[in-house]
């Protein structure tokens, strides 16, 4: 437990005019997750993961901050998960929410985790929310070798399935995309009717480092090891492979009534740094 001198923060994220962020870490401990790279988790010396900051006046910081003048979309999660298990016993998430909810304040959330549905009865309340839900792959030993502790790909899909049914808006992140391991087809097929828009994002190497993501594939999927050395170093074989899913991507969307965003990183623009 922590107590930390402010919760609302501004922030350059297009989406959103501040971030609030309940927790400091993630129990979920996905190993592509930019978060880990942040200042305050660089300082740990536990493996990302294994450890979770309450910030246990987050609530009562947040009911003081909002009664200034406050104008703008609040985004809950840009640095940790506001479900993850932590959150079963603090409730810091459900106490952000019971204060937004009355003020009816735009709010996006991201998530991975279907504790959300626990708040069901206070995101029905807003006028204007967005909850941007995150899958990868639809199989769920793939899930485990990236994933320590995130929620099995069918709680996902019954979250986005209940909070379709009860009117709150949902947008699928697709991210990352793991080459050979994600199916966008399949993804596609079985969120078609419950979101009305997916967003792509490629496997950034600013999020895991290279010798990490070879030990993943060559203990869990030794036979794609070829295709990500050749992806990873070499790149033309990188922008023709991203090149082609992305016209994959362009071909189902232009039969489907979904939005579909594709945003694939340049080869050049992540790979110094673990070279």
């Amino acid at each position: 437990m922590i107590t930390c001198q402010k919760i609302l923060s501004l922030t350059g994220i297009k989406q959103a005019k501040y971030v609030i962020n309940p927790y400091r870490g993630c129990q979920f401990g996905c190993v592509y997750c930019y978060a880990q790279w942040n200042k305050f988790a660089m300082k740990q010396n536990k493996t990302w993961g294994d450890y979770v900051q309450v910030k246990s006046n987050a609530v009562s910081l947040l009911r003081n901050e909002m009664k200034t003048a406050f104008d703008g979309t609040i985004m809950l999660g840009s640095t940790t998960e506001v479900y993850q298990p932590a959150e079963t016993k603090y409730r810091i998430t459900r106490g952000i929410l019971e204060i937004l909810s009355d003020m009816d304040v735009p709010v996006i959330i991201l998530t991975k985790s279907d504790l959300i549905l626990r708040d069901l009865d206070l995101l029905k309340k807003f006028s204007d929310i967005l909850i941007c839900f995150t899958i990868n792959t639809l199989d769920n030993n793939t899930i485990r070798a990236f994933e320590k502790s995130s929620p099995p790909v069918e709680h996902r899909l019954n979250a986005i399935g209940k909070l379709r049914e009860n009117g709150v808006p949902v947008y699928l992140h697709v991210g990352p995309y793991l080459p050979e391991l994600t199916h966008h087809e399949l993804i596609i097929e079985k969120v078609n009717g419950l979101v009305d828009r997916i967003d792509f994002e490629n496997l950034n190497l600013k999020m895991v480092s290279l010798d990490t993501l070879r030990g993943i594939i060559r203990s869990n999927f030794p036979e794609l090891t070829g295709i990500y050395e050749n992806i990873y170093q070499d790149n033309r074989y990188y922008d023709d492979y991203w090149n082609k899913i992305k016209h994959d991507i362009s071909l189902l969307r232009s039969h489907l009534n979904i939005e579909m965003n594709v945003y694939f990183h340049p080869f050049d623009s992540f790979f110094k740094i673990f070279r």
